[in-house]
């Protein structure tokens, strides 16, 4: 999984509980992971509190629903849903205001 910060935005106490996130999630090319749907990319990004994406990781649909069950977990909620994509990603976890991260 390609994963990186955007510039100039502020990365929120939470990130590296997210990295330790994207660490346990399997990759495509585990054999136990395999799935015939996992090859396309799709785009995550992680909000800070402020709901600003500071964080992108590029994710198989698998990775993704796995990493969001994961991100889930901690707190954060996905803010894109049924609209497809914003600004290019296909989920965007922003810590959810009822639980803090």
């Amino acid at each position: 999984m390609e994963n990186g910060y955007i510039d100039g935005v502020d990365v929120p106490d939470y990130d590296e509980r997210v990295s330790k996130a994207i660490e346990a999630v399997k990759h495509v090319d585990d054999p136990e992971a395999w799935n015939p749907f996992a090859g396309d990319e799709y785009r995550m990004g992680i909000g800070n509190h402020d709901g600003e994406a500071y964080r992108f990781i590029d994710v198989s649909m698998s990775e993704g629903h796995d990493l969001e069950s994961a991100l889930f977990e901690m707190g954060l909620r996905d803010t894109v849903g049924l609209r497809g994509s914003i600004r290019g990603m296909h989920w965007l976890m922003c810590p959810d205001t009822d639980k803090s991260p």
